[in-house]
């Protein structure tokens, strides 16, 4: 799971310094670009993780892409 996240944060910082060179966004947002984003999903563990939830179960996964998957077929 290490490398994974890792490897999101090499690409996720990857990107964000083409995007600087680019002149996309400011040079400071671009940098930390990376570290926002795995902040979020950091947060979004830890909430999981206090409440005891199955966080590596497929069940779990497969309940939320369903709702999703109804929520914007709805609105579509």
């Amino acid at each position: 799971m290490s490398i994974l996240f890792f490897i999101l944060f090499y690409v996720l910082s990857l990107m964000g310094e083409k995007w600087a060179k680019q002149g996309v966004l400011s040079v400071i947002a671009d940098m930390w670009l990376a570290n926002i984003i795995l902040t979020f999903i950091g947060l979004i563990f830890l909430r999981q993780a206090r409440a005891d939830a199955r966080l590596f179960d497929s069940d779990f996964y497969n309940v939320i892409w369903d709702k999703l998957r109804r929520r914007f077929s709805k609105t579509a």
